[in-house]
């Protein structure tokens, strides 16, 4: 290793006389004239004495030898071609010349004492050749492995430790509840918007058209000119609403005014415990710990509407923020999901990460708010808001900053939709990866997560019994007021509900506030959403479509409306309506055939059996009284034969007679059908916007109409037809045509007899021709028009009955299922959140660098060390030579080039005297021969250190 004290020294002394700094490697040699010496003997003359000092702790002082006259001396630096740099005289006539000893790069590295650097300088070519290689290798290894270590401190490998603090109270979380809908149904088809008049109605907004008579549309267009922010927070849901119930960690209520605005990018959310001055503490961890909320979805108030600006895309449900009170949310997709209808336990566990700043984190700004892009809190929300500024020229800060003016004017609603947010969606696109932001190196984490159970039975109260109404006119007045202070009771509410005041969640104010603002907003549904519009309109359009059919074809409700079955055959077909006029005699024996007593049937037979006029049998014919004469007289067999035959004619006749019989139809309609005029009258006022959904529903569900739809509607118009068309003409046309074969072997005496009594030739001729015709007429024209006739009707009824169904029976009644408020409105409805710490315990993340800057230091030291065998002061050392004896000689260096012109001038003041003494020169003179000779060895020599 170098001798770096004496080079200490060295620099210590590194002045001339005249203060001015040396330059390059200088040899002091020190001249004293010959003078004569008397030793008792003789006069001598003392040779001259010689001082080498070579700016090196071995330097050489010469002096006269003791015994010899031809001495060889050998210099190393001889001063035959030396730059003499300074002759000077002292007091006892010494000279002194100082001679500039060169600054080579080689004399460098031997004075930074460099190790293998003196073989360099060796004779033999093949030894400075393997040195040079050997010095050339390890200088490149000892590189390699330097920018090896350098490079390893630049990437800062880190390592984490992590500690668990146990605290005896810990700082709770701000908890932000975000809803995923960010447009209410009530507001943006309320009348503060669609009775708004905007200044200028003649502005164009991207994809709605200026006519449009959609509500959503109309929305925009009168508040387009309104500021975005008072209309997105006029729009969000209401804390007051959305937060039923809050309990703090330590069991007190908490109150509305405790939870703030907080704006994030995909909306308005209500945090609570905001105040990093005054946080809310806990002093324990889990359920009995948390704070709960008792939560409003307002699943209600979602646009399912087909609006491009307005329809809502995410799930029904809220976002849970959990996060330090000096952080600023950026978006609420962030947060932990809670759905409606359970109850969430949402327990979390606190990580406070300090990292080393560098390429993943920044220190954080302890400058509060949003004001600098470049803070690691509020970079991506800052950088977002100057992207809309530059691509909107309008500004969205009054929702992070106030009312706090700006070079740009706020944004309105028109910019905000038709600009604001398509660069808010550009950003989640993958637009927020180009801001560059990076995390807090001191930020503390909260890793939540969640369990699901079941909602409590005990938030609504329970429905005991439903209060119907008599009629459907009872419903007219129920919900007058629906519109009125939200504030006041349920006053109309007549159904019976029970709830136990010792757990109930909700009083019964906020119910009753709950049902009429559920109420309103599902009537808005009913106006405004697609789905249900169209449906219901679908339903009515078919209502009205088949009561109008049934009104044409004549088989109306009402009696001028109504064509019964015996006019329409009249009508339709003539031989039904001639058939009685052709055929009065027949129709008139039927009519009268009188009362049917046993003489009379007994007589009948008799004139049966006595078709040939026989005279024994007319001979005893007025002595038979009864059927059992006849049995007696005639014999069993025979009379029960006539009187199945008899029998059979006579129940032939009478049912198709019955088919030709005014008596066997209907031609008038119960009143009670009347009913139906009311029902379509309800659905022309709904339609033209006079009557609430809710009303209507609740109208067609009194039991009166109830009642029409289960028994009237069927008993009295449907089945009466029914009967007629399909038991009076279907079934009775069936069973004479299965009879007819039968009739025709029979002979027409028995006809003629059963309806004249005798047999003569005319009553024979009379029965032939009218079962000839109204055979004909029955099973023609009749049977055929009949089937037409049935399947119209049952065609008209049963779309009739198709389209009341599912209009009144299932469309209605299903809208009001949404006012039981029951456990289904409850589930789509209500969430439960418990937000507690997991563990009382706080996870402390601290990165520190394994790889310090005297780690560095120590490397390079052991690199330089093992390869070159130097030290980091040597490499120093050898800097501050070439800057003393070779960069001060460079053009560039103005200094040094100065002082080089300084030192010759004074070299040549004092080099002038000099020349005027002849022997002052001659002495030089000596001198430069006698560095020609050889210096002797070294042991004949006085050395001296200086």
């Amino acid at each position: 290793m170098p001798r770096t004290a004496d080079h200490f020294a060295e620099l210590m002394g590194n002045t001339d006389t005249a203060g001015s700094v040396r330059r390059g490697r200088s040899g002091l040699y020190v001249l004293r004239p010959r003078t004569s010496i008397h030793d008792g003997n003789a006069f001598t003359q003392r040779p001259m004495t010689v001082r080498v000092n070579r700016s090196r702790p071995n330097s050489l002082s010469v002096t006269t030898p003791k015994a010899s006259t031809n001495t060889e001396v050998s210099s190393p630096s001889g001063l035959e071609n030396a730059d003499i740099e300074q002759i000077s005289l002292d007091d006892d006539a010494d000279m002194e010349i100082t001679v500039n000893d060169g600054g080579s790069f080689m004399v460098l590295l031997e004075d930074a004492n460099m190790d293998g650097v003196k073989h360099l300088s060796d004779k033999d070519r093949r030894i400075r050749a393997i040195w040079l290689c050997v010095l050339v290798l390890f200088t490149c290894l000892a590189l390699y492995q330097i920018h090896n270590q350098v490079m390893m401190y630049i990437n800062t490998p880190v390592a984490t430790n992590i500690e668990a603090d146990y605290p005896q109270k810990i700082n709770f979380p701000t908890v932000a509840v975000c809803n995923n809908n960010q447009y209410r149904l009530t507001f943006l088809t309320g009348g503060v918007v669609q009775n708004r008049v905007p200044k200028n109605s003649s502005v164009h907004i991207k994809d709605i058209n200026p006519n449009s008579t959609n509500v959503f549309d109309k929305a925009l267009l009168n508040s387009w000119d309104m500021d975005a922010v008072k209309f997105l927070r006029y729009a969000a849901h209401w804390k007051s609403r959305m937060i039923l119930r809050c309990i703090y960690p330590n069991g007190t209520r908490c109150r509305l005014a405790d939870f703030k605005p907080v704006w994030t990018m995909t909306g308005l959310c209500w945090a609570i415990n905001t105040d990093p001055q005054n946080p809310v503490y806990v002093h324990g961890a889990g359920p009995s710990h948390a704070l709960k909320l008792l939560l409003n979805v307002e699943r209600y108030e979602r646009v399912e509407s087909c609006s491009p600006k307005f329809r809502t895309t995410s799930l029904p449900g809220l976002k849970i923020l959990i996060y330090n009170q000096t952080d600023i949310p950026v978006q609420s997709q962030d947060g932990v999901n809670a759905p409606p209808g359970f109850t969430i336990d949402m327990p979390f566990r606190m990580q406070h990460r300090q990292k080393l700043p560098g390429l993943n984190c920044i220190a954080e700004d302890k400058e509060d708010g949003v004001k600098k892009a470049q803070d690691a809190k509020t970079c991506m929300i800052m950088n977002m808001l100057a992207e809309v500024e530059r691509q909107c020229a309008c500004s969205m800060r009054r929702a992070y900053q106030g009312d706090v003016p700006g070079a740009l004017p706020f944004c309105n609603v028109e910019e905000y939709f038709n600009c604001v947010v398509p660069v808010f969606k550009w950003g989640y696109d993958g637009g927020f990866m180009t801001f560059d932001c990076m995390a807090n190196c001191d930020e503390i984490d909260y890793i939540a997560w969640q369990d699901l159970n079941e909602l409590p039975d005990h938030i609504f109260p329970k429905l005991i019994d439903h209060n119907d109404d008599e009629d459907e006119d009872d419903a007219e007045n129920e919900l007058d007021g629906l519109y009125a202070d939200l504030d006041q009771g349920d006053s109309n509410d007549k159904d019976e509900h029970y709830s136990c005041e010792q757990n109930q969640l909700l009083d019964d104010t906020t119910v009753s506030r709950i049902k009429r603002e559920a109420h309103r907003a599902y009537e808005k549904q009913s106006r405004y959403q697609e789905d249900i519009l169209l449906r219901t309109k679908r339903l009515t359009e078919k209502m009205r479509q088949t009561s109008t059919r049934i009104q044409e074809t004549r088989w109306g409700w009402r009696n001028d409306n109504f064509t019964g079955i015996y006019e329409r055959l009249s009508e339709s077909t003539t031989c039904f309506s001639n058939m009685s006029t052709t055929h009065n005699d027949v129709f008139n024996a039927i009519n009268n055939k009188g009362a049917h007593s046993e003489k009379q049937r007994a007589k009948k037979l008799i004139n049966l059996l006595n078709r040939d006029n026989n005279l024994d049998i007319l001979n005893i014919a007025d002595s038979i009284h009864t059927i059992s004469d006849t049995k007696r007289h005639f014999g069993s067999e025979t009379i029960e034969e006539l009187e199945k035959t008899l029998d059979f004619v006579d129940l032939f006749v009478h049912k198709v007679y019955s088919l030709y019989d005014e008596d066997s139809y209907t031609d008038k309609l119960s009143k009670r059908l009347e009913r139906v005029d009311k029902m379509i009258m309800l659905v022309e006022q709904y339609e033209a916007g006079r009557l609430q959904r809710k009303v209507w529903a609740e109208k067609m569900q009194a039991r009166n109409m109830r009642h029409f739809f289960d028994e009237d509607f069927f008993d009295s118009w449907y089945n009466i037809i029914v009967r007629e068309l399909d038991v009076i003409l279907g079934k009775t046309i069936n069973d004479l045509e299965e009879d007819v074969d039968l009739l025709r072997n029979i002979s027409s005496d028995v006809g003629a007899v059963l309806l004249f009594g005798t047999a003569a030739n005319n009553h024979t001729k009379l029965w032939n021709d009218f079962i000839e015709d109204i055979l004909d007429c029955t099973f023609g024209e009749v049977k055929n028009w009949t089937v037409s006739m049935a399947k119209e009707f049952k065609d008209v009824m049963h779309d009739f009955q198709t389209a009341s169904t599912n209009l009144f029976r299932k469309e209605l009644t299903g809208y009001l299922d949404n006012f039981e408020f029951g456990p289904k409105f409850v589930k789509e409805n209500f969430a439960q959140v418990n937000v507690f710490l997991h563990k009382m315990n706080v996870e402390h993340w601290k990165q520190e660098s394994t790889y310090s800057i005297w780690s560095l230091f120590c490397d390079v030291g052991g690199a330089l060390g093992l390869f070159l065998g130097a030290s980091l002061l040597t490499i120093i050392e050898l800097l501050y030579q070439c800057c003393r004896f070779g960069v001060a000689n460079n053009k560039w260096w103005s200094v040094g080039a100065k002082c080089k012109e300084n030192k010759d001038a004074e070299a040549a003041e004092k080099l002038s005297p000099i020349k005027e003494e002849d022997e002052k020169l001659n002495v030089v003179e000596e001198v430069k021969d006698a560095s020609k000779l050889e210096f002797p060895k070294t042991d004949d020599f006085l050395m001296m250190d200086d």
